[in-house]
């Protein structure tokens, strides 16, 4: 599936750093709405 976006607590996104997940913080989620916000805009 494409163009679906998860932000805040539901979403899950692993890393080298993070292999058991981000942080659930709200830095972590404001961070990921203005990633969803830009693809969004174009």
């Amino acid at each position: 599936m494409s163009d679906i976006y998860a932000v805040g607590d539901i979403a899950y996104l692993s890393s080298a750093e993070y292999e058991r997940g981000h942080p659930q913080v709200a830095q972590v989620a404001i961070q990921q709405a203005m990633y969803v916000y830009d693809h969004l805009r174009g």
